[in-house]
């Protein structure tokens, strides 16, 4: 029986390391979901701010030195926060990248650890099959002692 104790040792053990696997990966698609959210509202308020650009742009209207310099720094503002969600956008994206390649590190070790349960439910399977045969084998050869001492 000590066999058994082991493997069924072992079976508990593995499927533990597959359940808390099976969080990760839990985890790390709730991250990816809340990161691609992101990204898309980063796009979004790209978007909204270069729409809001170029409607600054003067049209034909006649604008004296003060007011131009107003719309161009407004421009320049404008400007700078299309670059800072740019430079927010890659870093989202390179957050994005390293999740998902997290996340399928995770799943390989997560089907190497289901191969693993099923080979340890395998080998306490024949370890049990094997006792069963030994406790048959045992019983059968009492049975014939009995039989012979009744003789």
């Amino acid at each position: 029986m000590n066999l058994l104790h082991k493997f069924t040792a072992l079976l508990q053990r593995s499927e533990s390391k597959a359940q808390r696997q099976e969080r990760i990966l839990t985890q790390l698609d709730s991250r990816i979901r809340q990161t691609q959210r992101s990204v898309q509202a980063l796009d979004d308020q790209r978007k909204a701010v270069t729409g809001l650009l170029h409607s600054l742009r003067p049209q034909g209207q006649g604008l004296n030195r003060a007011m131009l310099y107003a719309v161009q720094r407004k421009q320049s503002a404008l400007r700078r926060r299309i670059a800072n969600i740019d430079l927010e956008k890659v870093q989202q994206l390179t957050d994005l990248k390293s999740c998902e390649e997290d996340r399928q590190k995770a799943q390989v070790q997560r089907l190497k650890l289901i191969h693993q349960s099923d080979k340890y439910k395998h080998l306490q399977m024949l370890e049990r099959k094997v006792h069963r045969e030994m406790a048959a084998r045992m019983e059968e050869t009492e049975i014939e002692e009995i039989i012979a001492w009744n003789k």
